[in-house]
């Protein structure tokens, strides 16, 4: 993930649990810091598919990062933001 929106921008819920301590990996794997449904599409597919789904009403869509070889997890590396990596889910 190498775009995120401004922290000051995320639900105001999110920014209350970081004060309370919530880590930042709790943060984007436990609560999804309120993102909502993430869809994965070629790079061929990527503005096509962020015009359908803003013709659909849906105007808070956006591009977060990329899908790439490597170890499996998360690195989350937006401007602003110190890099984490998020492991994947225990099974």
């Amino acid at each position: 993930i190498n775009e995120w929106p401004a922290f000051d921008r995320t639900p105001l819920l999110f920014q209350y649990l970081r004060e309370l301590g919530v880590s930042w990996p709790d943060l984007y794997t436990t609560f999804n810091m309120g993102m909502g449904y993430y869809l994965f599409v070629t790079a061929e597919n990527e503005e096509r598919t962020l015009q359908t789904v803003r013709d659909a009403g849906y105007d808070g869509v956006m591009p977060v990062g990329d899908v790439r070889e490597g170890e499996h997890g998360v690195l989350w590396q937006p401007s602003g933001y110190s890099a984490e990596f998020l492991p994947p889910p225990k099974a």
